[in-house]
């Protein structure tokens, strides 16, 4: 079993990124594949793009542990909320209920959730895009 942030990232991040699971995401985003990230370090691809972020970690019983996921959607201010809301909806159906075994070996010893989304806020400062996120909670037995 794995609690490594770093393996657990990498499962999540790749279902998103090139799992078959994941193609309608990518289909939906500018660069494809390409618009999926695990950082926001270099340049930024076509909108709309996803950036995974990496919550703490924390113990949810004596034998569980949780992590907390969350995705965050970038897009262009001439777009609105239309895609972000779209790709949104394209990440929940990836992950919430998705038992990714490769982390315990076992999907009944583990759940991931939707926990909640962002609202519609203003452009980031620095990038000069629109975003929401959405959380996922990560239970590891």
């Amino acid at each position: 079993m794995s609690r490594d942030p770093r393996v657990i990232k990498s499962t999540v991040y790749s279902r998103a990124k090139t799992d078959g699971a994941g193609a309608s995401l990518r289909a939906a985003l500018g660069g494809g594949a390409a618009s999926v990230l695990p950082d926001l370090i270099g340049d930024l691809p076509s909108t709309p793009f996803v950036v995974l972020r990496m919550g703490t970690a924390t113990p949810e019983s004596a034998v569980t542990a949780g992590q907390s996921l969350t995705w965050w959607i970038y897009d262009a201010p001439d777009q609105r909320f239309y895609r972000i809301d779209q790709v949104e909806m394209l990440l929940r159906d990836l992950y919430d209920g998705w038992r990714p075994t490769t982390l315990t070996g076992a999907a009944a010893q583990q759940r991931i959730e939707w926990e909640f989304s962002s609202g519609e806020g203003p452009e980031d400062p620095d990038l000069g895009l629109l975003f929401k996120f959405v959380r996922f909670r990560l239970s590891l037995v």
